[in-house]
């Protein structure tokens, strides 16, 4: 089944561009992420080179990674642990 889209249309809607109306749940979750914020992390502080913000694999930490003195692994500033 194939889904028609007039060039002035998309599915897809930005968070600021949504409104809950009398939809409770999309109220809730609108809420809920003005609360909690948008997900992305704090990235505010200049890092020198060799250190990367990084998701480790290891605990799950965004934390602060630094490449290693071969400039191949990069070590977790929370857990030690090369990624």
């Amino acid at each position: 089944m194939a889904i028609n889209h007039t060039d002035d249309t998309t599915a897809v809607r930005r968070v600021g561009e949504l409104d809950a109306g009398d939809d409770p749940l999309l109220d809730r979750y609108l809420a809920k992420r003005e609360q909690v914020g948008d997900g992305e992390p704090e990235q505010n502080e200049e890092l020198p080179p060799g250190h990367e913000w990084r998701n480790c694999a290891n605990c799950g930490a965004w934390a602060i990674h630094k490449l290693d003195p071969d400039g191949t692994w990069f070590e977790c500033s929370e857990c030690g642990k090369l990624a």
